[in-house]
């Protein structure tokens, strides 16, 4: 009776709030969301006044040339164990495993057991090589000469660099006459052809002998700043070619154009461009007789040796020897009517004497 009387209670309180509307409190509305902004225009960049811009300019300038300062002197220590270890068969040879331990071994998580093992077999198969322990040393000798070169600030710096260019190539052209499979190749960028150096030329084949490879020997390992003395002395990423200096140690032409001529065309030495192509014209006639072919030799002495003949006379007028340039060259046309190119020098010719002092011509 209790209960029921409490429940009725209960019920009618209930029922009294719901009409009040107290039963359950709402909570309060969530205000209106305002509009969106309308997007801002992004400020235009600042730009750079012509005196920030100046002093800009000045900064990168220094900091280039502090990195030039400082690699430099890195570079200096390289230079000492480079010519220590061209200096020899032996020194050459050790430097090079020293380089693969590195680079093949420890770099990529070989055990020195291994190393070990792999070192027994090449002193047994190959180090008492001297072909392959000449060609380690050209390769250290090159590598040398691209650090120096990139280096040159003074005269006596550039001339250090064309006499060890000059060096080298006399290096490089006696070794060829003790390995005829690398005259063959070498020559085929002398002549700005190409040179399968394992077939056997004859009068036949000999334009398609001459066509088929574009790369010297891989005996002189390639690309100077990829092989494996420039990664180990951390040369690869460091040195900064100057003037596209010629990276590939097998290619006499652009060693000449680039290293020895180029510095005397610059300073107009006529006396020095005359010896220059002199040696140069020797050097490569070296190679060519190195090859054992006597068609190839022939082909040499009756294509390049004139073309270089008219480069060096080019050469000479524009260092201002001019009438004996210009007899010289009317002589060498003179004497090779059915040359490939007998009609472009008549025309180089044509245009250097109608415009006195014009050495530009294409």
């Amino acid at each position: 009776m209790k209960r029921s009387s409490l429940l009725l209670s209960l019920i009618s309180m209930v029922s009294i709030m719901a009409a009040q509307g107290e039963l359950i409190p709402r909570k309060p509305g969530s205000p209106a969301t305002p509009p969106a902004a309308p997007p801002t225009t992004p400020p235009a960049p600042a730009k750079l006044s012509d005196e920030d811009l100046a002093k800009l300019k000045a900064q990168v300038e220094h900091l280039e040339k502090d990195i030039a300062k400082k690699r430099g002197g890195m570079h200096a220590s390289q230079l000492t164990i480079l010519k220590d270890a061209m200096s020899g068969n032996d020194r050459a040879f050790n430097f090079w495993l020293d380089c693969k331990k590195e680079q093949d071994f420890e770099m990529k998580g070989r055990t020195m057991a291994e190393f070990a093992e792999w070192k027994r077999e090449q002193i047994k198969t190959i180090g008492s090589n001297d072909a392959f322990c000449a060609s380690l040393r050209l390769q250290l000798h090159y590598l040398r000469l691209i650090v120096l070169d990139s280096h040159v600030e003074t005269a006596s710096q550039e001339a250090e660099v064309v006499s060890g260019a000059v060096e080298y190539v006399d290096s490089l052209t006696s070794f060829c006459s003790k390995e005829e499979v690398l005259a063959k190749s070498i020559l085929g960028s002398i002549m700005d052809m190409s040179l399968d150096p394992e077939e056997t030329v004859k009068v036949s084949t000999l334009q398609e002998s001459l066509k088929k490879s574009k790369e010297v020997s891989a005996a002189l390992g390639g690309q100077v700043l990829d092989t494996i003395f420039a990664k180990h002395l951390k040369l690869d990423g460091t040195v900064s070619l100057r003037n596209g200096a010629p990276t590939n140690p097998g290619n006499i032409d652009e060693i000449y154009d680039r290293l020895i001529i180029e510095p005397l065309r610059q300073k107009q030495d006529s006396a020095g461009l005359a010896a220059a192509w002199t040696k140069r014209i020797e050097q490569t006639a070296k190679v060519a007789k190195s090859t054992k072919v006597k068609e190839l030799v022939e082909r040499y002495e009756e294509v390049k040796v004139p073309s270089m003949k008219f480069a060096m006379y080019r050469d000479q007028w524009s260092a201002g020897q001019k009438k004996t340039a210009a007899a010289s060259m009317m002589t060498l046309i003179a004497a090779n009517p059915t040359h490939k190119d007998s009609n472009r020098w008549m025309d180089q010719l044509k245009k250097l004497t109608e415009k006195e002092g014009d050495a530009d011509v294409p």
